[in-house]
């Protein structure tokens, strides 16, 4: 087998370590001189220098920098070998004149500078990408494989730096406190957010709320403690109750998703500025968000349209709290199809599960035609065979009463016949929670 020397190379990089970190980098003095020695015996012209040094001299170290933590040494060389080139670019020892500071030379274009970069800034900024990958869980092999090593935890971002590990593991959390400075996490399912530690309030310093009374920070609380599941709303009370004015007036500006999805991490530098639910927390297509748009507008059009029919045309008592549930879940149920086309991953559908032995199951349904409702029961043993089905028609165009009404006729069937042990399944959400919560409102 074909044993590799210490110093091997990978695309450009040295593949093992030593103790002296000076000695292990020293190849990339090596390779700037070189570059820098064809170039002294040109005619240069002060843009010519600039662009080979911006485009060239400093891009040579990229990869390495992205994937070590270079000793500040090392880069203080690279910086001072960069600067003599660029006043004094015929010799390679000796004094030079230097116009103008080395600050001058690494300012922005737009601030009157040449935007040079610092080399040991540049090598903390790749080293931090990292950091935030690890932080915000990207989904990719080597990732997961650097959590799984270092045994990284949903509090990890705030946790001290560990003191046994690699070098470069150790540069790695040192960044977090530089990443803490503009995280914050987009609400979703509130469950992975601890309300007291974590960043999760735009608009707020620090993006975490001010409690009442400073005693109850003590108390472990999770996000989802605070919202409603039912209604998808915040709870006011609580909130009151736990947080000063200003949070409780920022926390109500957060709004909280229709579907719940998992907590994300962002990056929100600006406090003032956060990502609107849509698009929680990374970039969304344009297509993409005119299609949800489109979507929307036009579930909410046609149903103010068919509102306005049946009462100018029909004059029809419209019950407005079911049309909202009923708009809200026609919205969610187009979202979802919308989602599921550009997924490549199809779910499986969603069966008929049997009941228990010695128990009948009874599933409703209704549907809207014309100006009535049909609505049916269907009875079913536990081994899948059917026993009767039931239908009849309703003078109602109320999605809502068609559904209640077909629960309740379903109780009555089961009455009739004689049924022991019934399970009832139903498709309409708020029947089914008038029914199981008698304090629930019923519209």
């Amino acid at each position: 087998m074909k044993k590799l020397p210490l110093d091997a190379f990978y695309l450009g990089t040295l593949i093992f370590s030593s103790k002296s970190k000076s000695k292990d980098f020293k190849y990339l003095i090596e390779k700037l001189e070189s570059r820098l020695k064809g170039w002294r015996c040109k005619t240069l012209s002060w843009a010519g220098r600039r662009t080979l040094i911006k485009s060239v001299a400093q891009a040579l170290s990229t990869y390495s920098f992205s994937i070590a933590d270079v000793p500040v040494s090392m880069c203080k060389k690279l910086d001072s070998n960069i600067r003599r080139f660029w006043w004094n670019p015929k010799k390679d020892k000796g004094s030079y004149l230097a116009w103008k500071s080395k600050d001058y030379l690494c300012e922005p274009r737009k601030q009157g500078g040449l935007g040079f970069r610092r080399s040991k800034a540049f090598n903390s900024a790749l080293l931090a990408k990292i950091t935030w990958m690890v932080a915000s869980r990207r989904d990719s092999p080597w990732i997961r494989a650097l959590c799984n090593k270092y045994k990284v935890k949903e509090d990890w971002l705030r946790s001290e730096p560990r003191k046994k590990a690699s070098h470069l593991w150790r540069a790695i959390e040192c960044l977090k406190k530089t990443i803490r400075i503009g995280t914050c996490f987009n609400v979703g399912d509130g469950n992975s957010i601890d309300v007291w530690k974590d960043s999760w309030v735009p608009w707020l310093e620090g993006f975490t709320p001010t409690p009442r009374v400073p005693s109850s920070t003590t108390t472990p609380l999770l996000v989802s403690s605070l919202i409603d599941p039912i209604n998808r709303c915040w709870k006011n009370e609580l909130l009151v109750e736990l947080f000063d004015t200003v949070s409780v007036s920022a926390i109500n500006r957060i709004i909280i998703p229709l579907v719940p999805h998992n907590d994300k991490l962002i990056w929100t530098p600006d406090p003032s500025v956060i990502n609107p639910p849509i698009c929680p927390g990374h970039w969304v297509n344009p297509k993409t968000l005119k299609a949800q748009c489109s979507i929307q507008i036009a579930l909410i059009l046609e149903c103010v349209w068919r509102i306005w029919n049946q009462i100018v045309h029909n004059d029809a008592k419209v019950n407005l709290l079911a049309e909202e549930k009923n708009l809200e879940d026609r919205i969610i149920e187009h979202l979802q199809v919308l989602q599921l086309a550009k997924s490549t991953v199809i779910s499986a559908p969603h069966l008929w599960k049997a009941p228990p032995a010695h128990i009948v199951k009874l599933n409703t349904d209704a549907a809207i035609i014309d100006l009535g409702a049909t609505i049916a029961v269907v009875a079913r043993y536990s081994n899948g065979s059917l026993f009767q089905g039931w239908t009849k028609i309703l003078l109602t165009s109320d999605p809502c009463i068609a559904e209640a009404v077909a629960l309740l006729w379903a109780l009555e069937i089961a009455r009739a016949v004689h049924m022991p042990d019934i399970i009832v399944e139903e498709d309409a959400k708020l029947c089914c929670d008038a029914f199981n919560d008698g304090s629930a409102a019923i519209p």
